[in-house]
Parts: C-alpha cells; structure tokens; sequence
C-alpha cells in the first residue's frame, strides 16, 4: 500500500508524506519505503506491485481533517475537489475532470520514479453506502442532461481507469495495471443478459456495487483498460451468498472472453484460520483457470507472519517455484539466449542481455541434462532474478548440477534456456495460420 488517503509511502511530487509512516502528515520518514520494498523484493525475485486508493481522502477522526494546514492538502488547495460523506469520509470527486488529471499524474510519478511491477487499485470508487446529493455541484457542472446519473457516474471511473491504463501505455507498457474490486459485478439479472453473460450462483444479496459505489470492471475488461482483475471474494466456500467457488468459476469462464487474468482476492483475516477453508479457495482458483493464470491474492500476510500453522499448510500447497503468468498479448522485444554461463564458489553468472531484462535459474541433475523438454515445467527452478548472477542454494552441489537460465522480460514472457556446457541450438520458428491475430476465441478453442 502506498497511497491510502492521498498520501503518500514513497516520495511523491503531489502529496505528502502518510502519517501511516509518521507522527503528522508531510513529516520526512528519514528513508523511502518504497524504495526499500522494490529493492528488497527485486533481490529475491519477487515482483512489488503498488497498491493505491485513487479517490479516498480521509476515513477516520483525525486524519486529514483539522490535523494540519500542510501545502499539499486538498482541502486547502483544492476544496473543489472533495466530497462529503457521513464524517469522517471525505473523497475525491470523479466527476472532476482536474481530479482525474492529478490521479494520472501522481500514477505516471511512480512508474517514472520507481521501478515497480505493477500498479493496483483498491475498490473504493464512489463511497460505499451510496451517493445521492454529495455530489449535486458536479451533476449541475458536469453531466449531459441526457445521461442517466447512475451511467454518468460509473463513465467518470471508466474514464479515469483508462487514462490511468493509457499513461502506464505510454510510459512503461509493462507494468502491470490491475484493479481489486467488489467480488461480484452486478446483482441486475438483465444486465448480465446484455451482456451475454451467465448469471453466478450466490450473486443475489451480495450488493449491487454496480450502482452504489459505480463500479463496472466488464466495462474495463471489455474496453481492454486493464491487465487483470481481482475481485475480492470475501465469502467462504460454504457461503449461501456470496459463495466462493462459484464466483471463482464464474469470473473464470468470463475471463477468457477478454483475454486478460483474473487472480482472486481471499479474506485470510477472515478464514486464515481455517485451514480447510484456504485450501478449497487455492485449489479453486488453480482448478477454474482458463487463461493460465491460476493464482490469487492473500488478503492479508500478517496470517503468513503470526500463524506457523497457516504458513506449513501453504508450504505443502505451493511445492514448486512459479512465475506470474505473462501478458502476452502486448508487443514486446523477442530475447535472445544466455551466453557465458559460468560458476564462481555459490554464484552463478552469465552475460547480461541489456536493461529490462530479468532471468530464470534452474537448476538440473547432470542425468537429466539431455532429457527432451526437461525445462518445461518448474520442477527444477531455482528462481528468477533482475540481475545476471543468481546465488546458488546451499543444497545444490554445482558438480552434480548444471545450471540454465533463460531470459524473461518484463511482461513475463520466458525465452530458451541456455544450459550450462551444452552447446546451444538455433530456435526453430513457428508461424500461427488460426486464428487470427487478435481473433476473439471462446471455449473450446482449436490453435493451428
């Protein structure tokens, strides 16, 4: 989290400094954690993806409210910007087309400034609890007199996630732009026939946030405005409403339709404890995958930190090394192979093949060497990494091994491997006749 209620975790030319991290807002830290986490992470081969509040600006007593006259405090610049709910939230109005400018703006900061993987959005939009006259001044400024209020407000966050899509485009293609929103879209049964869509099990009674904080991610999706979703599925397998396997399947047989990912958000504060429980929402996510992307996000570690329990259930979960799945319908650079793979003590090292360029380490018993497609899979991954050397784990004998490494690039696309000793071969190329590039494909699907 790096940006909770406009402020910031990080060194950021529009906000201050989060008093998360200090005693008042604007207060110099001493450091930058942001900075810190990248380099922590990077180290590791973990990517850091930066998780922001686009429009929250104060939720509790205390907060931005009367703490302090600070020069980049809203309501002292811009009192334009806010609306007021029931105290103590205040947020940003979408509607300002100023406001949509400056989320951009401070997104485009990051990315420049920080070498981060990802960009991801909260699903706090317009408030939950609903907007009536909070934003009446907006509604007479701003709204075609022949647009319904309800679409006219779910437009200004569409429009604000595609400019927000469109600078990381611009800037930095491969960074990530993923938005966690309410766990199901709609409960409007005809919206979903618009749309051609199945209606999911348990959807009823869930809360329509379609109409009470206007978030609309089939409208993202189909507009192709971000790389994933993660809808927070904060119900438990057994749940009547709500219930996790079927919104899991759910957003799983959508998701294909869009050619994007879907990595779901499961409630570890609420069911952390129950070891059943995150069992069944892991195996789910990994059962129900269409797009290779059979992952989902833990909210939160802290049960990974307090419960050694929790944390040996998913030790024996997560058996093997994985890498994210890789946007792949973006255009990116075609790498070419690892040269001068060498061992030096515990190090591996080879040439490196420029900047943006990260690489996976195997590591592969001598018999196994010459076996036909021994890299498929990630039996034998050691891990990936930013730069080009890798530190070898203290169990594996570098004379009973030989190490490959096969770059990968910052969309997460893995080249061939170079393997240690063997001589390399030249890859052979393949042309696909169907479908068409671009070609929209459904269930099943026949690749030539």
């Amino acid at each position: 989290q790096v940006r909770g209620r406009c402020d910031a975790m990080y060194q950021s030319a529009y906000e201050p400094w989060s008093n998360d991290l200090v005693s008042y807002r604007g207060l110099e830290p001493g450091y930058d954690p942001l900075a810190f986490v990248i380099e922590e992470c990077h180290k590791r081969g973990i990517e850091c993806h930066a998780w922001l509040n686009p429009y929250r600006y104060s939720t509790e007593s205390g907060g931005w409210t009367g703490s302090n006259n600070h020069a980049k405090n809203y309501q002292n610049t811009h009192p334009d910007w806010l609306l007021y709910y029931s105290a103590p939230y205040i947020q940003l109005d979408p509607a300002n087309p100023e406001v949509r400018t400056q989320i951009t703006n401070i997104i485009a900061d990051i990315i420049t400034k920080y070498d981060v993987d990802g960009i991801v959005f909260d699903d706090y939009f317009y408030a939950y609890g609903g907007t009536t006259t909070q934003d009446s001044a907006s509604v007479r400024k701003w709204k075609p007199a022949d647009m319904d209020v309800n679409d006219w407000r779910r437009n200004n966050i569409n429009e604000m996630v595609a400019d927000v899509y469109n600078i990381i485009q611009t800037k930095k293609p491969y960074v990530r732009f993923g938005i966690a929103p309410f766990g199901s879209w709609t409960t409007d049964v005809k919206l979903y026939q618009q749309e051609g869509l199945p209606y999911p099990a348990g959807a009823s009674g869930t809360g329509n946030m379609y109409n009470e904080i206007y978030c609309d991610p089939i409208t993202w999706l189909k507009e192709g405005t971000i790389d994933y979703v993660s809808p927070q599925l904060y119900w438990a397998s057994t749940d009547d409403v709500g219930n996790y396997l079927s919104m899991c399947e759910w957003w799983s047989n959508i998701i294909v339709r869009y050619g994007k990912h879907v990595f779901p958000s499961m409630s570890m504060s609420s069911y952390g404890g129950t070891l059943s429980e995150v069992n069944a929402e892991i195996n789910a996510n990994r059962n129900y995958t269409k797009t290779n992307a059979p992952g989902g996000v833990f909210w939160s570690t802290k049960d990974w930190c307090y419960s050694g329990t929790f944390t040996a259930n998913l030790r024996k979960l997560n058996t093997q090394t994985a890498l994210l799945p890789a946007v792949d319908w973006k255009s990116h650079p075609t790498l070419g192979m690892v040269q001068n793979i060498s061992v030096s003590g515990s190090t591996v090292s080879w040439t490196t093949l420029g900047t943006n360029v990260r690489y996976v380490v195997y590591a592969v018993p001598n018999a196994y060497v010459n076996t036909k497609n021994i890299l498929n899979d990630s039996k034998y991954m050691l891990g990936m990494t930013y730069t080009n050397s890798y530190t070898i784990p203290s169990n594996i004998s570098s004379s009973s091994y030989k190490f490959a490494i096969a770059p990968l690039d910052r969309y997460g696309n893995e080249f061939p491997a170079s393997i240690q000793g063997v001589a390399q071969k030249t890859a052979i190329s393949v042309t696909l006749t169907s479908p068409a590039n671009g070609e929209k494909l459904y269930c099943p699907l026949t690749f030539i």
